[in-house]
């Protein structure tokens, strides 16, 4: 996506008014539905003097439109780019079908299991003990029957990828297999998670995804009962069949252009 796709040309920017940005203000800014959130010392009192004299308007009524994502072409592929400077490979899962929040819960549990850099396998094999990558990720984005979810291994070459490629599927049944691996990673996700629902900006990270996909933002206590789900080696099992098989799997791999 170009800049331009994203804020529109140098034409058409100069073309806005100040008019055209008070009509835009005030299609999309509506009380009904607005939440106020007044943190610090100060006057409450003046605050809620101020909200009293604001016109009150109707929140617009928006219909989601998701086109369904697709792989054109599933099967592993080499693509080639400019501006890029080292080799990589993504391995992607596309699903259109309802995936429950406790199960999304679970794959991401087990997409960060895999690569982070405290008991990340894959971070472990492909740093530690064979010296190729430095830095990895996991990725994942919800829509209503809609979920994308994944890793991105920055690697030196095509041999390494195939060699990551060869055993992501092993390395992700065998980590779930490690019981005492597991109790690790769940104390580690908790004991991290303390201040993740203490700050607005942390709560609105987790409520967007929350809202946009089951429209309601799950508790602190929630997340933490589904992440102890994970203790249990039968439900992990359940969900590595469910949603970390070949199906709707797909792997791409970016070289730079002066490189093969």
């Amino acid at each position: 996506m170009t800049p331009a796709q994203c804020l529109g040309s140098d034409e058409d920017l100069a073309k806005v008014t100040l008019e055209t940005l008070k009509h835009a203000h005030e299609l999309i800014v509506r009380t009904e539905g607005a939440v106020f959130v007044s943190v610090g010392s100060h006057d409450v009192e003046m605050v809620k003097q101020f909200l009293s004299t604001l016109k009150k308007t109707e929140a617009l009524q928006f219909t989601p439109h998701i086109e369904e994502a697709f792989w054109v072409k599933p099967e592993f592929h080499v693509t080639h780019f400019e501006n890029i400077s080292e080799p990589s490979v993504e391995l992607n899962w596309l699903r259109s079908v309802e995936i429950k929040a406790e199960e999304w819960i679970a794959i991401c549990f087990i997409l960060r299991l895999m690569v982070n850099t405290v008991h990340g396998v894959m971070y472990k094999e492909l740093r530690h003990v064979k010296g190729w990558a430095y830095n990895m990720d996991w990725n994942a984005s919800s829509y209503p029957t809609q979920y994308r979810y994944g890793f991105f291994f920055p690697l030196n070459n095509l041999e390494e990828i195939n060699y990551t490629r060869s055993v992501i599927f092993e390395r992700i049944e065998q980590a779930l297999q490690n019981q005492e691996l597991i109790e690790l990673e769940v104390e580690r996700r908790i004991a991290t998670k303390a201040h993740g629902y203490q700050t607005s900006p942390a709560i609105s990270d987790s409520a967007i995804d929350d809202l946009r996909t089951y429209g309601k933002v799950h508790s602190e206590t929630e997340w933490e009962e589904f992440i102890n789900k994970m203790l249990d080696p039968e439900y992990r099992e359940k969900i590595r069949q469910a949603f970390f098989t070949r199906d709707g799997y797909g792997e791409t791999a970016f070289f730079p252009e002066d490189q093969n």
